[in-house]
């Protein structure tokens, strides 16, 4: 299971399919009216090798930002777009199969028509519009980072190649948190 090496800073609140945890073991309880302005949502399958690879640099991210959240799902759902709009900075990281050899960060843009989201997936750009037509903001800055993978066969463990492009994505990040 993905949150079992995970050891979050106080004030961290974290998310694993669903069930959240304000409080894990072991962790200063959030302060009323506190509330993080950064998300990591990781989204990936970690039963199938690479595939898992935004997961794992979302956790990667998750120990080294103490005032971020962090979400972990299999694929995005329509119900994160309330969550999504309660923050200013949002980062999405995905493991990318698409054979591009280099980590991307691009800038998330609301969709003008929401179409075809079904009741299972959506896109980050789906979340956004879904974010101000229900909760009338969204977040200032949303960024999507692509994680090159390679092998999507059953396995928990990644690739050398992706343990690379992992490492990659949390400095990539970590620079961008920093000029922020």
């Amino acid at each position: 299971m993905t949150q079992k090496n995970l050891t979050p800073q106080p004030g961290h609140q974290y998310e694993v399919a669903g069930a959240c945890h304000n409080d894990p073991p072991g962790r200063t309880p959030v302060p009323d009216g506190a509330m993080s302005r950064r998300l990591l949502i990781g989204c990936g399958n970690t039963l199938r090798s690479d595939e898992g690879a935004g997961v794992r640099a979302a956790e990667e991210l998750f120990r080294a930002l103490p005032e971020a959240d962090l979400v972990l799902r299999h694929e995005l759902q329509l119900e994160l777009a309330e969550k999504i709009a309660q923050y200013d900075d949002v980062f999405f990281i995905d493991a990318s199969g698409t054979g591009e050899p280099e980590v991307r960060a691009s800038a998330v843009v609301a969709e003008q028509r929401v179409l075809n989201t079904g009741s299972h997936t959506c896109s980050p750009g789906a979340l956004l519009a879904l974010c101000r037509s229900l909760y009338g903001r969204a977040p200032a800055r949303t960024t999507l980072i692509s994680v090159p993978a390679e092998t999507f066969e059953f396995g928990e463990e990644l690739s050398a190649f992706s343990r690379q492009k992992v490492a990659e994505a949390v400095a990539l990040v970590l620079g961008m948190v920093h000029r922020h």
